[in-house]
C-alpha cells in the first residue's frame, strides 16, 4: 500500500496572486520494485489586470419592444419598414423570418434587409399580411421578436360590408363608429374615399379621429361618398368595419323662368317632420313640396336644394 497527499496554497502580495500547487507520493516497499520520492511546484505570477481580462464577459443582444410600431396598416402597393431596434453588447447579426416561416434573404427580391436590421418591403400585396419575426444574434446569444402586418386591398367590394349603410345629407355632420375592445394594446386606421388614411387624433380637411376611433366628417359633400373601413389591430390579431355612404339626391333640370314642382316624403313614428333650404341657406316653412318659381341661375355654383326629415322624439 502507498499513501498520497494532494496540496496547494494561494499566497497573496501587493498588487499580485501567487497561486502554489504541489503533488507527492512517499515510498513503500511493493512486491515488484521500489517507489521513489518525487515533487512538482508551479508557480505563476498574476496581477489586477490581468485577473480581470481572464474573466469572460458573454455578449448578449436585446430587440426593443415598441408594441406601437410593431403592428403595421398599410394600403396595397404601398412600401412598408419594420424597424428592428437593438441595444447589445456587439454588433449583431439579423436575420428576418417571413409568415410562410422561409428567411428573407438574396433570393427574394421583394424582401430587402437594411444593415441596421430593418425589413422593407417594397409595393405591398395582400399575400405579404402575417406575422414577421426579428431575429438578432451575437456569438453567445439571440432575441426573437414578432411584427404583424395587415395590407388593405385598394377596392373592398360592396358585400363586404359589415357596418352602416348611409344615406349622406350635404352639409351636415356624419359620425361613424369604430368602438374597440381589448385587454392589449389596438392600433386603429380609418381608410376614407381616394385610398387615404386617416389616424386618431388627426385631422383632415372636414374630417377627424376622436380618441375613442370614432370618424367625424364635418358638413359633408358628394366627395364623401365612398367606403370607409376601419382597421384594428394589435399583435394578437385585427379586425375589420366597413360603412358605405350614398347620396340620395334628385337632379331636376330647370328652365329659367319656368316654374316647378318638388315633393319630398318621410314616413316614420312619430311622424317626422320635413324641413326645406334653398341654395341662399334659407328655411322655409315645413312641407311636402316645394314650388319653385321663376326659375333663375344662382352664381355660386350648383348649390342644393335640402330637405331635411327629422323626428321630434330624438330632439
Amino acid at each position: 500500500m502507498f499513501s498520497k497527499q494532494v496540496f496547494s496554497n494561494v499566497k497573496r502580495r501587493k498588487n499580485q496572486t501567487v497561486v502554489t500547487s504541489a503533488h507527492s507520493a512517499l515510498p513503500h516497499k511493493l512486491s515488484m520494485g521500489l517507489v521513489l520520492n518525487f515533487t512538482t511546484e508551479v508557480q505563476q505570477n498574476l496581477t489586477k489586470s490581468e485577473i480581470s481580462n481572464a474573466i469572460v464577459r458573454p455578449a448578449w443582444v436585446l430587440i426593443r419592444r415598441w408594441v406601437e410600431e410593431r403592428v403595421k396598416v398599410v394600403l396595397e402597393g404601398s412600401e412598408v419598414s419594420m424597424q428592428c431596434e437593438v441595444i447589445s453588447s456587439e454588433e449583431p447579426k439579423f436575420e428576418w423570418i417571413l409568415p410562410d416561416m422561409s428567411r428573407a434573404n438574396q433570393s427574394h427580391e421583394h424582401f430587402l434587409v437594411s444593415q441596421n436590421g430593418n425589413l422593407v418591403i417594397k409595393n405591398t400585396d395582400t399575400s405579404d399580411a402575417g406575422i414577421y419575426y426579428c431575429l438578432a444574434r451575437t456569438e453567445n446569444e439571440a432575441d426573437l421578436v414578432s411584427f404583424r402586418l395587415i395590407v388593405r386591398e385598394l377596392m373592398a367590394t360592396p358585400e363586404e360590408a359589415n357596418g352602416k349603410e348611409i344615406f349622406l345629407q350635404t352639409g351636415k355632420t356624419l359620425s361613424l363608429p369604430c368602438s374597440t375592445s381589448s385587454v392589449f394594446p389596438t392600433k386603429v386606421r380609418w381608410f376614407i374615399p381616394q385610398n387615404k388614411i386617416l389616424l386618431p387624433s388627426v385631422s383632415g380637411v372636414g374630417k377627424y379621429v376622436s380618441s375613442n376611433g370614432t370618424l367625424m366628417i364635418t358638413k359633408t359633400t358628394k366627395a364623401d361618398v365612398g367606403q370607409y373601413i376601419c382597421i384594428a389591430a394589435n399583435l394578437y390579431g385585427s379586425d375589420i368595419l366597413m360603412h358605405i355612404t350614398k347620396i340620395n339626391e334628385l337632379s331636376i333640370m330647370l328652365t329659367m323662368g319656368r316654374s316647378i314642382y318638388i315633393h319630398c316624403t318621410a314616413s316614420g313614428e312619430p311622424e317626422p317632420f320635413l324641413k326645406w333650404t334653398i341654395p341662399s341657406g334659407m328655411h322655409i316653412k315645413p312641407s311636402q313640396s316645394m314650388m319653385i318659381m321663376h326659375g333663375r341661375n344662382y352664381k355660386q355654383g350648383n348649390l342644393p336644394y335640402c330637405c331635411d326629415t327629422f323626428n321630434p322624439s330624438i330632439f
